[in-house]
């Protein structure tokens, strides 16, 4: 009997995990977390400080790469900026 119960948990712990993939999933588009991706793509220091705000659903893993990202685009915006001066 405990064989059949350990059995079950693990179906349930499967499907438990299963629905957190999915719910990630749906804050990654998420209507705030879009206008923080558009930010980091035109205005970087808008979209890093979007990113840091404690309101938004980004994980921190997620959050460390949008912010190099922004980073990287702001210097290249930079870059170009002072190719033109």
């Amino acid at each position: 009997m405990s064989r059949t119960l350990k059995e079950k948990n693990k179906e349930l712990v499967k499907e438990i995990n299963s629905y957190r993939d999915e719910q990630s999933l749906m804050t990654a588009f998420a209507k705030e977390n879009i206008l923080c991706y558009v930010a980091v793509l035109f205005f970087p220091p808008l979209g890093i400080y979007r990113i840091l705000m404690k309101k938004n659903s980004i994980s921190t893993p997620a959050k460390t790469v949008w912010i190099m990202f922004a980073l990287f685009i702001a210097y290249e915006q930079l870059k170009w900026i002072l190719s033109l001066l």
